[in-house]
């Protein structure tokens, strides 16, 4: 095999053994082949554009992949899922950079809401949500009550898909 520059070797999916299970994830290797093998080459060119350090002007709402906490892999899974899902509503608990890739996310989609909670927020992300509550994780878990079990969801770390199950918190 011979590897081009800038490539990215990522091993295939494996099945995870009980005792490595993370609570609340459902790990589905074919879901992760299918990011891997044909949403991320899908968005190739818009995830090139990503900036490296921090940019000058708007590009990305601000996001730049040479931060500490939310790298270029992390930022091109959750920008790839959030453009082919589509999401109505994004509901973010814990802000910053993860933000500003998502709100591009839903830009670049001309659909869906930004809706960032946090009661201490790293960065600012007024600018960057379409509404910014600083709340509690007692009245996070009142505000989630209010979707019906038809809205789709996409959430911060492990993100909800589909209707986040019942017991999720």
């Amino acid at each position: 095999m011979v590897l081009q520059r800038n490539t990215i070797l990522l091993p295939k999916p494996t099945t995870v053994p009980d005792s490595d299970r993370c609570t609340g994830i459902e790990w589905n290797p074919e879901s992760i082949e299918h990011v891997i093998t044909a949403l991320l080459p899908q968005y190739a060119s818009e995830l090139n554009g990503i900036p490296r350090d921090n940019p000058e002007g708007t590009a990305w709402h601000g996001y730049y992949s040479n931060n500490p906490f939310f790298g270029k892999v992390d930022a091109s899974v959750a920008y790839s899922l959030i453009r082919e899902r589509r999401p109505s509503v994004v509901v973010e608990v814990g802000n910053g950079f993860s933000s500003r890739v998502t709100r591009t996310a839903l830009d670049q989609n001309q659909h869906g809401r930004l809706i960032c909670i946090d009661p201490m927020p790293r960065l600012a992300v007024n600018a960057v949500a379409h509404e910014f509550r600083r709340s509690t994780v007692e009245k996070i878990l009142l505000f989630l009550s209010l979707f019906s079990s038809h809205d789709e969801l996409m959430r911060h770390c492990s993100f909800w898909l589909t209707r986040p199950p019942s017991n999720t918190f």
